[in-house]
């Protein structure tokens, strides 16, 4: 595959790409960016309360730290999609469909590990906090994971028809 073939090709597909799906994208990412950003805010509020002398020592803080380093690598992920979805240029839009498959593995190992918690614990459902089998999600997380996934469906709707062009032609 032609590298500069790639890049001219996803810069006609982009150039046809209209005003309203360009900014409904960039809205979409930035705002799932923005609340990724918000949610290690919230658990560090929610550490700091599970630290507290009047409390003690919890396991939940255990579990929050896991998480958090996770919504802090989702926040990252996110931060470099919606950078690179901007300037909407062929290399920047590359960089952006590799952020996004980085939040989609995130949210994975996320859901192995609880699916793995759950196991461990030996219940069928998972204790609180947890949201749509997300052990320590809250209904955020999950409105990130779907903006995460309009923002993919879009990369693979705009990228996937180039590629399998590109190779295609390749073959040829």
């Amino acid at each position: 595959m032609n590298r500069k073939r790639l890049q001219a090709g996803l810069a006609r597909r982009l150039a046809a790409v209209s005003h309203a799906e360009r900014n409904c994208v960039i809205t979409i990412s930035t705002l799932a960016a923005g609340l990724a950003i918000v949610l290690p805010i919230i658990q560090i509020i929610e550490i700091n309360n599970l630290l507290s002398p009047q409390e003690g020592f919890t396991w939940g803080v255990i579990v929050s730290y896991a998480s958090f380093w996770l919504r802090v690598r989702i926040a990252l992920a996110l931060i470099i999609n919606s950078i690179g979805i901007w300037p909407f240029r062929a290399k920047s839009i590359l960089v952006s469909a590799f952020a996004i498959a980085w939040v989609v593995a995130e949210y994975t190992l996320w859901l192995s590990w609880s699916i793995r918690v759950r196991e461990g614990l030996g219940v069928g459902r998972l204790p609180e906090p947890s949201a749509a089998g997300f052990y320590g999600a809250i209904w955020l997380d999950i409105v990130v994971l779907i903006l995460a996934i309009v923002v993919l469906g879009w990369m693979i709707k705009t990228l996937l028809p180039l590629l399998t062009g590109v190779n295609q032609s390749a073959e040829q």
